[in-house]
Order: structure tokens, then C-alpha cells, then sequence
């Protein structure tokens, strides 16, 4: 495996650790209970674990998207509601908090965050979805991930494809 596949999966590794947050109340969880509707139809994409481009810029958004879960993630502990908004967890609209291959980062009013991917990533307009689910037991939010226009992701994180409707 060559270097910058390993330095690709060590860094989405290492995001997967930032999504164990604990909180003080349970969350409702009947808020998140349907996939966001914002995203408009696209193609699939494949991700391949070989393409450590793809790779790099997938663990760019994931990196982007985590001050927004740590954000909203200490919103719910505080407010015990989830935030709906970029505004209430004090980050610039979605369209705003962006980089180099991200058209939009933001959280929606479902509690969801909303990642698009740009033209420049090779990945126009793809999504992927960060879900705070409520670990009961636990006392912690767990954020799932999941795609509706990349396949592949689940080889390299806990992130599976699931078609859009």
C-alpha cells in the first residue's frame, strides 16, 4: 500500500474517533429519523481504496465537517435539543464554510450535517450525511455516516452508500 493511501486512511481513522461525544440528556431521536432532502439528485461515484486522491479528499470533508459535530454535539448538551442551523452552533451558513473541494458544509434542520463535495473534487455535487444517533446506555451521541452518491466509502470507513430513494 503506498504512502499517501496510509496517511489517507490513518487520517479518516483518526476522524472516526472524534464521533463519541458525551451529553447530559437523551436526544429525540424521532428528529432524525429521515435522511435530509436538501441534496439534489446526482450520479454515483465510485471510490476506490487505491485512489488516494479520492481518499485525501474524503478525509477533507470529514476533517471539515468535525468542528461542526463537536459544535452541535455540545449544542444538544447544553440546549438538550439538537441544533437546526449553522447560525445557532455559531458557524457562517453552509455555502460559507467551505474549502478548495467543498461547496457547502453545514447542519440541517433535521440535526443532520450536510456535506457537498464541489467540481474541483472530482466528486461534483456528492454528499455525505453525518447522523447523531443516540447511544442510551451510554449516555453518548454516536454520528453515523452514510452516502447517497458514493459507493466505496464503506471500504475505508464506517460510511456504506445507501441509494437515494
Amino acid at each position: 500500500m503506498n504512502n499517501a493511501i496510509k496517511v489517507a486512511i490513518i487520517a479518516l481513522l483518526a476522524i472516526g474517533a472524534l464521533q463519541w461525544f458525551r451529553v447530559s440528556a437523551p436526544l429525540n431521536t424521532a428528529q432524525t429519523a429521515n435522511p435530509p432532502t436538501s441534496v439534489p439528485p446526482t450520479k454515483v461515484y465510485y471510490l476506490s481504496e487505491r485512489d488516494a486522491k479520492g481518499l485525501s479528499i474524503i478525509a477533507n470533508a470529514m476533517a471539515l465537517a468535525a468542528p461542526l459535530k463537536a459544535a452541535a454535539t455540545a449544542y444538544l448538551a447544553s440546549h438538550d435539543e439538537l441544533a437546526t442551523s449553522n447560525a445557532q452552533v455559531g458557524f457562517p451558513k453552509p455555502e460559507s464554510y467551505t474549502n478548495r473541494f467543498i461547496r457547502s458544509a453545514g447542519i440541517t434542520a433535521s440535526g443532520d450535517i450536510l456535506v457537498i463535495l464541489n467540481k474541483s473534487s472530482g466528486f461534483e455535487g456528492a454528499s455525505i450525511t453525518l447522523r447523531p444517533e443516540e447511544n442510551q446506555h451510554a449516555m453518548l451521541i454516536e454520528w453515523s455516516c452514510f452516502s447517497t452518491n458514493i459507493k466505496g466509502l464503506e471500504s475505508v470507513m464506517q460510511c456504506p452508500y445507501r441509494p437515494a430513494d
